[in-house]
C-alpha cells in the first residue's frame, strides 16, 4: 500500500520594505503630477507668476525630490524603490567600458504607450514626459553595443520591441498628433521609434534560426546570434507559452515592413 503524501503548506512572506517604498514612489509621482496642474492652472498660481515671475511648473518636482522615480532611474532597465536606484540587467563587454549605460530601455521603453494614452487626460505634464523619453531612445537606445551577456528574447520582444511599435502607432495613426506636440529633436518625416524598431525585430529574428522555427531563449543583439539558455534545468528546451505570445508583435512588424526575414518569421 502506498504511503500517501504529506502536504506541507509553504507560507510565503511579503516584502514588506519592497512594497511600500513602491507604493510610496508612485504617491509622490501623483502629487507632483497634481501640484505640477495646480501650479500650471489655478488662479492662484498664475496671481504668483504675474506678481513675483514664479516659473509655472517645469520643477514642481523639485519640491519633493526625496522619492522622485524619473530622477532616481530614468532610462535605467530596473528601479530600486528601497535604495531608490536604477540599474541595468547588463554591463559592457569591455571592463574598460563599464561606465557606459547599455541599458535596453526595458522600463522607459515598455511606458512610452502609457505616457500617450494618459497624456489625453494631462497633456501638460505628460506629454513633456514623452517627449523626454523619446529623447532618450533617440540618443541613448543602442542594439549595436557589446553586452557582458545575452538578453531575453521574449522579455525584450514584449516591452521593448512591442513599446517601440506601439507608441509609434498611437503617436503617428491613431491619435495622430501633430509634430510640434511630440518634437524630440527629430526631423518631422523621421519616424524615430519605428526605425528603431525595425533594428530590433532584424537583430531578434537571428534567435529563429534553428531546424524547429522555432526561437531560442537569448539571443546576442550586438552579434545578432541566437543563445540557448545556459540554465542546465532547462535542457536548451524553449517555452511554448513564450513563442506563442511573440507573434502578435512579430506579425505586426511583418504587417508595417514586408521583409523576406519577417514573412520567414510569420510563417515559422
Amino acid at each position: 500500500m502506498a504511503t500517501p503524501k504529506v502536504r506541507t503548506k509553504v507560507k510565503i512572506l511579503a516584502d514588506e520594505e519592497k512594497r511600500n517604498a513602491i507604493v510610496h514612489a508612485f504617491e509622490v509621482s501623483l502629487v507632483l503630477v497634481l501640484i505640477s496642474r495646480w501650479l500650471t492652472n489655478s488662479l492662484s498660481a498664475r496671481l504668483l507668476r504675474i506678481r513675483y515671475g514664479w516659473p509655472p511648473h517645469a520643477h514642481a518636482s523639485r519640491m519633493l525630490p526625496h522619492c522622485h522615480i524619473e530622477r532616481d532611474s530614468f532610462g535605467w532597465d530596473e528601479y530600486h524603490p528601497v535604495s531608490r536606484t536604477g540599474t541595468n540587467l547588463t554591463m559592457p563587454a569591455s571592463p574598460d567600458q563599464e561606465n557606459l549605460n547599455v541599458g535596453i530601455g526595458y522600463t522607459i521603453i515598455d511606458s512610452l504607450s502609457t505616457l500617450l494614452i494618459m497624456s489625453h487626460s494631462h497633456p501638460d505634464t505628460l506629454l513633456p514626459a514623452y517627449r523626454r523619453a523619446k529623447s532618450w531612445a533617440r540618443t541613448s537606445l543602442d542594439f549595436t553595443a557589446p553586452r557582458d551577456r545575452p538578453i531575453s528574447v521574449f522579455e525584450t520582444t514584449i516591452r521593448v520591441l512591442a513599446g517601440l511599435l506601439s507608441a509609434d502607432w498611437l503617436e503617428k495613426d491613431y491619435f495622430r498628433l501633430e509634430p510640434e506636440k511630440v518634437y524630440a529633436g527629430e526631423k518631422e518625416d523621421e519616424r524615430v521609434l519605428l526605425n528603431k524598431a525595425a533594428d530590433l525585430s532584424w537583430r531578434l529574428s537571428s534567435a529563429f534560426d534553428t531546424a524547429s522555427g522555432l526561437p531560442l531563449s537569448l539571443v546576442d543583439l550586438h552579434l545578432r546570434e541566437g543563445v540557448k539558455d545556459p540554465n542546465p534545468e532547462n535542457k536548451g528546451l524553449v517555452s511554448t507559452a513564450e513563442v506563442g505570445t511573440l507573434q502578435l508583435e512579430f506579425r505586426f512588424v511583418f504587417h508595417i515592413f514586408c521583409s523576406p526575414a519577417q514573412v520567414d518569421l510569420n510563417s515559422a
